[in-house]
C-alpha cells in the first residue's frame, strides 16, 4: 500500500517536458532564419549572367545537315514465275531523297508510273527465287536502287562535273508471295 501512495504522489507533480519542446522549436526557428539569410545573400551578391550578343550571320554561316524524306514511288503487285510456279507479291518501293528534291521525285513518279511499273516488273520477274526469300532483300534493293538512280537522274546536270545522286536510299517492302494459278 505504501507503494500505491508513492506513485499517487508522483502523479500530482507537474512534469518538465515542455522545456525540451521549447528548445527544439527555438533550434528550428534559428535554422530557418539561417537558411533565409544564406539564400538572401546568394541572391543579393550573385547578379544575372552577362550575355554576349553575336551577329545573325554567325548562325547562317554554320553548315546544316541536309534533311531527308521518303517518297513512295510504287505501290502495286509484281509477279515472279521463274521456277514455273507463279507468285504474286504486293510491293511498296519508297525512295529516300533530300527535302528539296521531294516534290520533283513525286511528280516524276506520278508522270512516269507506267514506265516505272514496267521496269520494276522486269526486275521482279527476272529475280532468282532465293533473292525473293532473302530477309533483307539486299539483292533486289540494290538492283532497284541502280535502276532508280538512272531513272531519277536530273537532266539539267553538267556532264563534266561530278554529280550527286538524288537517291540516298531505297526502302523495299514486299509482302510474302502468294501462289497463284496461271
Amino acid at each position: 500500500m505504501a507503494d500505491a501512495q508513492e506513485t499517487a504522489g508522483q502523479d500530482d507533480v507537474p512534469r518538465k517536458g515542455g522545456g525540451r519542446k521549447k528548445t527544439a522549436m527555438f533550434t528550428m526557428l534559428l535554422l530557418a532564419l539561417e537558411a533565409v539569410v544564406v539564400v538572401g545573400a546568394f541572391s543579393m551578391f550573385s547578379g544575372p549572367k552577362n550575355v554576349d550578343a553575336q551577329p545573325l550571320e554567325a548562325e547562317i554561316n554554320e553548315t546544316t545537315e541536309p534533311t531527308f524524306s521518303e517518297v513512295l514511288v510504287f505501290d502495286g503487285r509484281l509477279y515472279n514465275d521463274r521456277l514455273g510456279t507463279a507468285f504474286e507479291y504486293r510491293v511498296k518501293v519508297a525512295v529516300k531523297v533530300r527535302d528539296e528534291d521531294t516534290i520533283w521525285v513525286e511528280e516524276k513518279a506520278v508522270r512516269f508510273q507506267n514506265e516505272l511499273h514496267m521496269e520494276l516488273d522486269t526486275i521482279w520477274r527476272s529475280a532468282d527465287p532465293r533473292h525473293l526469300r532473302e530477309v533483307d532483300k539486299r539483292t533486289l534493293s540494290g538492283r532497284i536502287r541502280r535502276m532508280l538512280e538512272q531513272w531519277l537522274e536530273p537532266s539539267d546536270v553538267d556532264p563534266d562535273q561530278p554529280r550527286e545522286t538524288v537517291v540516298k536510299d531505297v526502302v523495299l517492302v514486299p509482302s510474302p508471295g502468294i501462289r497463284i494459278n496461271r
